[in-house]
């Protein structure tokens, strides 16, 4: 109540966009360990490169972003005074 609908959007996504970008750096270290251990057990040459980053990153912000859409769109639809009751 008392806000409008574009800052609630807007609220939304930059938290949205930000959880994915502060919970990038250790699941990518995560990752980079992963590729490491998994190829020198199975002999693979496997490289975490900068385009497989570069395209993690864009999912995870793009997966984050939706559901923050998911999520305002509820809000957005309910009644303010029923949520007061």
């Amino acid at each position: 109540m008392g806000y409008e609908n574009a800052y609630l959007v807007k609220v939304v996504l930059e938290q949205a966009s930000f959880y994915a970008l502060v919970a990038f750096l250790p699941s990518w270290l995560l990752g980079v360990c992963l590729y490491y251990i998994i190829g020198e057990i199975t002999l693979l040459p496997l490289r975490m490169t900068f385009g497989i980053s570069v395209r993690t990153l864009a999912l995870t912000i793009g997966m984050c972003v939706l559901s923050g859409f998911l999520a305002v769109r509820r809000v957005l639809a309910a009644d303010p005074a029923e949520l007061f009751r």
